[in-house]
């Protein structure tokens, strides 16, 4: 048996977390707001980890997942126009 096969069976039967069933129900976002809005706004990791949680496991759009995920795209974008930019402009 391949690893990648084993792996693709572990991501199957893996237990489902607390936020991940609180996101599927609905409540992640109060249960945040309520408990641990400190936590989300200080600790980066955990922001990107709630953000992936509710993209993934909520049934509604949250314009605050979008908006992160739009600014770090806006970041990456913007980093490889100036890392390319000296390329671009000798190839003009």
């Amino acid at each position: 048996m391949s690893i990648i096969r084993l792996l693709n069976i572990k991501k199957k039967i893996k237990p489902e977390t607390f936020y991940e069933q609180l996101a599927k129900d609905g409540l992640l976002v109060d249960y945040l707001n309520k408990f641990l809005s400190d936590k989300i706004n200080s600790d980066e990791d955990f922001k990107r980890e709630i953000f992936e949680t509710l993209l993934l496991h909520s049934n509604e759009p949250f314009v605050e997942v979008e908006k992160y995920y739009l600014e770090k795209l806006i970041s990456s974008l913007s980093y490889f126009l100036e890392y390319t930019s000296q390329w671009r402009e000798s190839n003009q």
